[in-house]
């Protein structure tokens, strides 16, 4: 008896495989929404294709023009567009692009927490965020914690993701920073 309500209480909390699954649907989701308002603000504001992918044709340019690594240094220090991307300030361009998709990215991460406990990944595959110790909605500042716990598990090679696959709970390091736990909403709408 004691076993089984053992494995019925781990099979709350859902395992490796559909956290990652989740995420990438996340990823995915968030990164056709982002990339597209990205887009559409910098050729509204600037008539132009965003920093990066200037930076990515002309890298291809010079890429076609020569294998040689040495070619290529050359041929990009005499390049017209790479002097020009260089002369406005692309390269700073490119750090404020992408921290503007990284606030955005958390804004509507944090969105979709607040109002939902869940992402459209966690939704589809039937998940939720709750507090660990009393299993009900975590509070504003769990999830700032938790947000900014992303870092913790994505950085040194996403360790803190694969925790996940290592703990009985299936909590990755930024639950833990958060006090949170993903659980199955499955199970709960059966009891």
């Amino acid at each position: 008896m004691f076993l089984l309500n053992r494995k019925k209480e781990e099979s709350i909390y859902p395992g490796f495989m559909v956290r990652i699954l989740s995420s990438v649907i996340d990823i995915g989701l968030a990164t056709l929404i982002i990339l597209t308002l990205c887009i559409m603000l910098y050729k509204t504001l600037y008539h132009e294709t965003l920093p990066t992918q200037e930076l990515r044709d002309i890298m291809n340019e010079v890429a076609q023009a020569s294998s040689s690594l040495n070619e290529q240094s050359q041929i990009l220090s005499s390049n017209e567009k790479y002097r020009n991307f260089k002369a406005k300030g692309g390269f700073t361009s490119i750090v404020l692009e992408q921290s503007l998709q990284m606030i955005l990215l958390a804004g509507m991460v944090l969105f979709f927490w607040i109002r939902t406990q869940s992402t459209p990944g966690k939704m589809l595959l039937s998940m939720k965020i709750v507090d660990m110790n009393t299993m009900n909605k975590p509070t504003i500042f769990q999830y700032i914690r938790r947000i900014l716990g992303y870092a913790i598990s994505v950085l040194p090679l996403g360790i803190g993701l694969f925790y996940i696959a290592f703990n009985k709970k299936h909590r990755a390091l930024h639950d833990v920073v958060a006090g949170t736990v993903v659980v199955s909403t499955k199970l709960q709408n059966k009891k």
